[in-house]
């Protein structure tokens, strides 16, 4: 086996031997700058003299004096035997110093965006704030990381890396893994009630591109698409990224108004929905409220987007059908992905499209987006081919239900007169209603600088309201993180109280 050559590529470097300018010199200016502007951070491995000669086609004279000079001024250490790195010392001269290369077009704060189209201006203003899902009180959206079988996941991930097969390693199908789809299918049919071909199954980027990808394919422009209100934020922008007209929708104890979905958008082209937890009042949608829904999309001519998000962590009751399973006409595209089930950062996702749509997602797909990485599609087909993702399920019920029941618990407790928290089923995270005057959003703020996630139903709201309910994830938090937690939530909802109340008297 070949020598590895080892140090950072310094691709960059341009001798210009139409200068008097000594090409030795010529080098350790261009290492020199590189160096001050942080392009080569304290502490970096460069390549060798050999390397370096090779790649830049020079003598390696050339680049031994070069290097010889730059660790005189103290911008380079040399190690007998080990090579050359940047000067651990540089760090102190790259923090006090300025930043010597202009920053990149659009990353200054006054910087005027370049031209665009007017899709790209509508899409620049749906940005909003992406915070980090910390593991913390009371983060949603997380699962329990420290509930997942990493050395399982490892040992999985390895008996790939170990195969001399290579087929990993090349583009897969634009549709997906064969595997994965066939695993999901049956994982479908068992747990959701789906009768699901693997013909039908599509892997995507996570549940935001599958709804981006179902507005690309199926509505144009101006078309009027259905979503609830309050609902999920990534979702609904990636309704409006595709130009369409979005239609907010409320949510009442059912699940989505149909009749007033029905009085604003009756030739909807798409409706968006969370019928088995909604996100994010956690609403499970009637079954008749569900026929309802079917009974609009078939009158519109509408296609119902049904992203079930985590409607299988459902730890007590019934476990209600997806809406896909009782749909007779086709209308329904089912949207999932492991980001709740697994991990986030897994971005895996998919959808199972009605047997019209088959062909037309295959040739998109294959158009436009060309497969996804096939080592992490194959890890979860084996993962749930062999029975560890329904164990998983089964774990992930139980340990949800008792961290449920222990933010209940602490909220009684902690948080009486407070906020009143509402029992929950399915998923990971509840529900509180704000017993006091005090601002949601100001109390999110607050709570934010204690570490505490505390998130307001405000957040998710398309149209403005007055709502006074707070969002409480369990899922990433034990017992000690609950209790903490509610502690902080009620010293903070203690101190702005004292502090409104000490406004009004000087009032």
């Amino acid at each position: 086996m070949a020598k590895t050559t080892q140090g950072a590529l310094l691709s960059t470097i341009l001798v210009d031997r139409g200068t008097d300018i000594p090409i030795p010199v010529q080098i350790a200016t261009e290492i020199r700058e590189m160096i001050l502007s942080r392009v080569l951070a304290a502490g970096q491995r460069l390549p060798s003299s050999r390397a370096l000669a090779h790649d830049m086609g020079v003598a390696r004279s050339s680049v031994v004096q070069a290097m010889e000079t730059l660790v005189f001024e103290g911008f380079v250490t040399s190690r007998t035997g080990d090579g050359s790195y940047v000067s651990s010392d540089i760090k102190l001269l790259q923090d006090r110093g300025p930043q010597r290369r202009k920053p990149e077009a659009g990353k200054g704060q006054n910087t005027p965006l370049p031209r665009l189209s007017a899709r790209g201006r509508d899409i620049m203003a749906l940005a909003y704030e992406m915070r980090p899902n910390l593991v913390r009180a009371f983060t949603t959206a997380v699962p329990a990381l420290d509930a997942f079988p990493t050395r399982l996941w490892s040992r999985l991930t390895s008996r790939f890396l170990r195969n001399s097969d290579t087929a990993h390693m090349v583009y897969g199908p634009a549709e997906g893994h064969a595997p994965l789809r066939a695993a999901i299918a049956q994982h479908l049919r068992l747990g959701r009630g789906l009768n699901a071909d693997p013909g039908r199954i599509f892997i995507v980027n996570g549940a935001q591109m599958a709804v981006q990808l179902c507005a690309m394919v199926l509505a144009d422009p101006g078309d009027m698409a259905v979503f609830e209100d309050p609902g999920g934020i990534g979702p609904r922008n990636a309704l409006k990224s595709q130009g369409l007209c979005t239609i907010p929708v409320p949510i009442d104890a059912e699940g989505l108004d149909v009749a007033r979905a029905r009085a604003a958008a009756p030739d909807a082209r798409l409706v968006l929905v969370t019928p088995s937890h909604q996100h994010p009042t956690s609403v499970i949608m009637s079954l008749r409220r569900r026929l309802e829904l079917l009974a609009y999309a078939k009158a519109a001519g509408a296609w119902i987007l049904e992203d079930d998000y985590d409607g299988e962590l459902r730890y007590s009751g019934v476990l209600q059908p997806s809406l896909a399973s009782i749909d007779a006409d086709g209308s329904v595209i089912y949207i999932g992905s492991f980001a709740k089930t697994l991990f986030p950062s897994l971005r895996l996702g998919f959808v199972v499209v009605p047997d019209a749509l088959v062909d037309v997602f295959r040739l998109t797909m294959s158009a436009c987006i060309q497969g996804l990485p096939v080592l992490p599609q194959a890890v979860v087909a084996a993962f749930i081919s062999e029975g560890h993702y329904a164990a998983h399920i089964r774990n992930m019920r139980q340990l949800y239900a008792h961290r449920a029941a222990l933010l209940l618990d602490h909220g009684a407790r902690q948080l009486a007169g407070k906020i009143d928290l509402r029992p929950v089923t399915t998923g990971f995270h509840t529900v509180g209603r704000l017993d006091s005057l005090l601002d949601p959003n100001a109390l999110e703020r607050r709570l934010a600088e204690r570490q505490v996630r505390l998130v307001s139903v405000n957040r998710y709201r398309a149209m403005p309201a007055s709502d006074n309910r707070m969002i409480l994830g369990f899922s990433c938090c034990n017992e000690t993180m609950i209790a903490n937690g509610m502690q902080s939530i009620a010293n903070t909802i203690e101190a702005m109280e004292a502090e409104r109340k000490g406004r009004s008297h000087r009032a």
